[in-house]
């Protein structure tokens, strides 16, 4: 049994200037969660401002972490098979009852608030690509239709679950022209009707916004887009219209290569356009997904390229008519990718953002990063802070003599491969606390040996990363 406390992440350049993190920051932090979750796809912060994040591991098994409003872990709850569904559209909402809906693959979950399962949905006819809580704690669920039998046409639906999974109307619906819709997002809006985005592929770039009534029976619905561009999320805003993250593609010439970047709307009730913005944020960039502020402003996130041609996670605030405000970028060294999937306004009026890291293994993390309301990373006390690591160093544990759990500590000045185990005095292995690649800096993992049995006496734990390796005592005291 193991219990690692996930580490803050060193040698964080954040928004083009050094930054120091704390271990013991209330405001903000930025943690990953190695050999648990590979992406965050989506994200709510809880009523106890922690945050519960769905995604997936590397082998695209679907994940649940709940933490605290530090980051840390409180429990880890997993889904179905490895490999069974798509690294795409795993969704969470949370439920009046301190639950929640999960929504993956074909299948919709209602969960208590440990991640445990309440009942199952499998949707048969197609994939949850999107869920959204009603007013009436019923769950819409959206996404593609499979082709019907002998028909030549596709279909995106909705449909309306109530909370003890029984479905209780399916509505479909066909493109505005021939294309295989892919829904990327579906609301349920103020007047108990429900707004959905859905990307119309191949159709040379354009999106459908579709309106419904309380029934799934449409009011309006609208084709928008141009040369290859792409509708990523759609969300109502307090005054009752609609605000859309896009991509749109830059041409700069005839012959010239291609760049994606990120595009702005807002629709009326009515969906017609009150305005568009379209953005160059670097060389390429392209926002995930956007949303408003408490204060009718807007902040999304999602990836740029910058010059060096590293892909990294952004987030960026609009104000109410879509000008910038400012846009941020996560830089570090240890990760040659980044990319963020989800944002929420925080209670404190910061934001949280789930997405991923990956190393130069090619190992992929599950990110969430906790920033201010200006989008950085801060420190709340001098005396907290922690600089990245100049050498390799093991701590001795604490408390020592200790029964029946300790505390040991480490410093990496570098990504490294990091083995720590736990031996007694015949130099037999009794526990592996730590085995893969960390990223620089400070870490602390928990040593229970409650459950291992252990007799009072002398154990070693020694610590090997890359060519470092350093071994101290510990005794264990009943």
């Amino acid at each position: 049994m193991k219990t690692i406390l996930i580490h803050l992440l060193g040698e964080i350049i954040l928004f083009s200037s050094l930054l120091i993190v704390s271990t013991f920051s209330q405001n903000t932090f930025i943690k990953t969660y190695p050999g648990i979750a590979g992406v965050g796809h989506s994200i709510i912060q809880t009523a106890d401002s922690g945050y519960a994040v769905f995604g997936h591991t590397s082998q695209n098994q679907a994940v649940f972490v709940k933490t605290d409003k530090n980051g840390d872990t409180l429990c880890v709850k997993h889904y179905g098979n490895e490999h069974e569904y798509p690294a795409f559209a795993y969704k969470i909402k949370e439920t009046l009852d301190g639950g929640y809906f999960l929504g993956y693959g074909n299948t919709l979950i209602k969960t208590e608030n440990n991640g445990a399962i309440i009942w199952t949905y499998d949707f048969n006819l197609g994939d949850i690509i999107d869920i959204d809580v009603t007013l009436d704690t019923c769950v819409a669920i959206s996404g593609s239709m499979y082709q019907k039998p002998a028909d030549t046409l596709y279909y995106f639906y909705v449909s309306k679950i109530d909370n003890s999974g029984q479905v209780l109307w399916l509505r479909n619906y066909i493109p505005l022209i021939y294309s295989i819709p892919f829904v990327k997002d579906v609301q349920a809006t103020y007047d108990s009707g429900f707004i959905i985005l859905a990307d119309l592929w191949p159709s040379g770039g354009y999106f459908q916004v579709l309106k419904t009534d309380m029934n799934g029976d449409t009011m309006w619905s609208k084709m928008i887009g141009g040369f290859r561009n792409v509708g990523n999320s759609i969300v109502e805003t307090n005054d009752s219209s609609y605000f859309i993250t896009a991509f749109w593609t830059e041409k700069p010439c005839e012959y010239c290569e291609l760049f994606i970047h990120t595009w702005a709307l807002k629709l009326d009730k009515n969906g017609d356009t009150i305005w568009t913005k379209k953005y160059i944020f670097d060389i390429e960039d392209g926002s995930s997904i956007g949303k408003q502020t408490k204060d009718g402003a807007y902040f999304l996130t999602g990836y740029k390229y910058t010059i060096e041609t590293t892909r990294h996670l952004f987030v960026g605030k609009l104000n109410g008519i879509g000008d910038t405000v400012w846009t941020k970028t996560l830089l570090d060294k240890n990760f040659i990718d980044s990319k963020g999937y989800d944002i929420v306004e925080t209670f404190d009026g910061g934001y949280a953002v789930t997405g991923s890291v990956t190393y130069s293994n090619d190992q992929k993390d599950m990110l969430l990063l906790k920033l201010d309301k200006d989008g950085n990373i801060t420190s709340v006390n001098d005396k907290e802070r922690d600089l990245v690591p100049q050498v390799f160093s093991l701590q001795q544990n604490y408390p020592n003599p200790f029964n029946p759990i300790t505390t040991i500590n480490y410093q990496l000045p570098k990504e490294s491969y990091v083995t720590l185990r736990v031996f007694d005095v015949l130099g037999n292995q009794i526990a592996e606390l730590v085995n893969g690649y960390q990223s620089a800096g400070n870490y602390e993992v928990n040593f229970p040996s409650i459950n291992l049995k252990l007799a009072s006496g002398t154990y070693f734990f020694r610590i090997q990363a890359n060519d470092f390796v350093q071994t101290k005592k510990m005794t264990l005291l009943k």
